[in-house]
């Protein structure tokens, strides 16, 4: 929740400044927000899948970083046809997808005792 919180607040901080220093901050809130995700997410794949070699999952995440590299060009595209105010809406919207994941997420380590 507090990795949620941090990229809500990045986002905000994002949205409405008008200086370095603001995109500076947001950035660092939104990088330390989003950062968590990476051993979570391996650990995860791990305990399910104890069959398959760790390399595998580099696999994973490498299609998972081919879409964050084509974001910034899909967010130039919107940028350019409904405005700037979009470039930090998307972002904004993934977080709250996030949070909206996160109760269930909970369930499942409530179910299954992890």
């Amino acid at each position: 929740m507090g990795s949620v919180l941090a990229a809500l607040f990045g986002c905000l901080i994002l949205y409405s400044t008008d200086n370095g220093f603001g995109a500076g901050t947001g950035v660092f809130f939104l990088g330390a927000g989003y950062a968590s995700i990476y051993p979570l997410v391996a650990e995860a794949i791990g305990r399910r899948f104890p069959y398959y070699h760790p390399g595998f999952f580099n696999g994973i995440f490498s299609w998972a970083l081919l879409g964050g590299l084509m974001a910034p060009a899909s967010l130039g595209y919107a940028a350019s046809a409904w405005g700037v105010g979009v470039v930090i809406g998307i972002p904004l919207f993934g977080t709250f997808m996030v949070m909206a994941l996160l109760p269930l997420i909970w369930l499942e380590a409530k179910v299954t005792g992890r």
